[in-house]
């Protein structure tokens, strides 16, 4: 709904107001247009979200059981709101940050720059894969969810999200979480080839940027003792296809096609280098 209000002393503003359900949780968008509310902050639509708990009774939305008071109030809430979210913006400049709770990545993404922070997202990931869409636009929107999720609560950071799944002929082999599982995925990955799809998303002030990485695989033929000594071995429990290629699981593979090999370890850090220069970013 689209609001026009000019309370005694306060100039003209537009305030649109948006309802949106993200993960159970209620978020108000508030857009306002204004011209001499804040000098030099407006020149166009500025987009604020609410959560209820930033809301007293009687401030917004008449059809969702608040009702608006008067002009000044509304405009008083807007402008303490929007004072907040330009001290975020400023503490959060072009702060790197890494929306994932891998220690691969956090390994990897040293090697180009040595002052990020690490912040892991609330998503959730069973939902997407299970939605039906192919892996790759899986891989992507759930690298997409990651950035976004993140930026939320550090605006104006630029914001790292990636993830990471086996395509075996269409089919979604995420992480095992357990060894049966795991042996599992080997036996059924044995002596076929597969795709390793590893998606990026970089948000921040110059808006975001998505890519994916693919990389061919092909296992070479294993038996169940094989695969059980393998898991037994190296672990895998917390990557996807059940393998380290870091590690003893490159014995698992007869041939690898890839394009940048820090791929397959969760973060291709070629394609991402590349659009960190791009946004301003200094690289080690």
């Amino acid at each position: 709904m689209i609001k026009k209000h000019e309370a005694a002393g306060v100039p003209q503003c537009v305030i649109r107001v948006d309802i949106e359900r993200r993960d159970l949780k209620l978020f108000v968008s508030v857009q306002l247009a204004c011209y001499g509310l804040l000098p030099g902050v407006f020149s166009d639509f500025r987009t604020l979200l609410f959560t209820p708990s930033e809301m007293t009774e009687g401030e917004f939305l008449p059809n969702c059981g608040w009702g608006i008071r008067t002009p000044s109030k509304i405009c008083a809430l807007v402008i303490r709101k929007t004072r907040e979210t330009q001290q975020q913006e400023a503490n959060c400049m072009g702060k790197l940050i890494l929306a994932s709770g891998s220690p691969y990545r956090r390994e990897l993404l040293k090697r180009l720059v040595s002052d990020f922070e690490v912040l892991v997202p609330d998503v959730d990931e069973e939902a997407v894969k299970d939605s039906g869409l192919p892996p790759a636009d899986v891989a992507c929107r759930l690298a997409l969810m990651k950035a976004t999720a993140v930026a939320e609560l550090r605006p104006g950071a630029i914001v790292i999200g990636s993830d990471q799944l086996v395509d075996l002929d269409g089919r979604i082999l995420g992480k095992p979480h357990t060894a049966e599982t795991a042996c599992q995925q080997l036996l059924d990955m044995a002596g076929r080839h597969h795709r390793l799809l590893t998606a990026v998303c970089v948000t921040g002030p110059h808006g975001v940027t998505q890519f994916i990485e693919e990389t061919g695989l092909w296992m070479r033929t294993l038996g169940t003792h094989e695969a059980e000594a393998y898991v037994l071995k190296d672990q895998p429990l917390d990557c996807a296809g059940s393998y380290r290629i870091e590690a003893a699981g490159i014995g698992l593979f007869e041939r690898i096609e890839t394009s940048d090999f820090t791929a397959i370890m969760g973060l291709p850090l070629m394609r991402l280098a590349s659009v960190l220069r791009a946004i301003g970013c200094r690289l080690l």
